[in-house]
């Protein structure tokens, strides 16, 4: 059987869509909450866009802090609204003195504990420093198995919600030389990557264009869309500031720190 909204998604997101689809039926089905793990925006978006379809239920999201990227979603029948426990959070910091770790040094630790990136939220990087958000369960076992970050041994603590720091975005910021605004020449230039590999990688799914993924190497990018490469990180473009006198495009590129 398909669905209208399929044909709006790639084909690497419908299997997620299909298990959302089996959320909002269950709920709607059994009058009965469902809490998920944690999700970026654009699968939040999937959910809300299949639960209004389905209708009779409705989605909340809640990452720890209101401007979370990443939330827990509560798919529930629309009379009834969640407490503050039923989130089911979980936050935990460890220090290092002299530690000055990047966002994927630590989530790159974390993924190393062979925890799925699902049951991570939001992670808040600081000079000697890091906190993270998960699902309550989590908890024990960071604070038992997190023992190393890069060179670093860490000494996990679980700790209140209102001792979550909420991250600060740092960009680095590069003028970038491109053939044409195609995705798949801005991540040759950008990442100094091969031109097949970049190609590769869209095709292959990994690459999200304003959070939504992308298939399509010949797709232009724009000032302000934000460029998310699996395994390699962030990027904007803050700007496209026209072409050069051999006729490349010049490019503002900030890279998530």
């Amino acid at each position: 059987m398909s669905f209208p909204w399929e044909s709006h998604l790639h084909p690497g997101e419908r299997p997620f869509a299909r298990q959302a689809l089996r959320w909002v039926e269950a709920a709607g089905e059994r009058w009965r909450p469902v809490l998920t793990d944690f999700y970026d925006h654009r699968r939040q978006q999937i959910v809300r866009v299949i639960a209004a379809t389905v209708g009779g239920v409705k989605v909340r999201a809640w990452g720890g802090y209101p401007e979370a990227e990443r939330a827990r979603l509560w798919i529930a029948p629309e009379p009834l609204v969640p407490r503050e426990d039923d989130w089911e959070l979980g936050f935990v910091r460890v220090r290092a003195r002299g530690a000055s770790w990047s966002h994927g040094d630590v989530l790159g630790s974390l993924l190393g504990l062979g925890i799925r990136r699902e049951k991570i939220g939001d992670l808040s990087v600081a000079p000697e420093e890091a906190r993270c958000i998960v699902t309550e369960e989590m908890t024990a076992f960071l604070c038992v198995h997190w023992r190393k970050i890069g060179r670093f041994s860490v000494h996990p603590e679980a700790i209140a919600d209102r001792d979550f720091v909420p991250p600060e975005m740092s960009w680095r910021e590069e003028r970038v030389s491109v053939a044409s605004l195609r995705l798949d020449a801005v991540l040759h230039e950008a990442l100094h990557w091969p031109r097949q590999k970049a190609a590769d990688w869209i095709k292959k799914g990994m690459v999200q264009v304003n959070w939504a993924v992308c298939g399509e190497v010949s797709r232009e990018v724009a000032a302000g869309d934000t460029l998310s490469v699996r395994g390699v990180g962030r990027l904007r473009i803050a700007g496209v500031e026209g072409r050069s006198r051999r006729g490349r495009w010049i490019l503002r590129v900030g890279f998530l720190q």
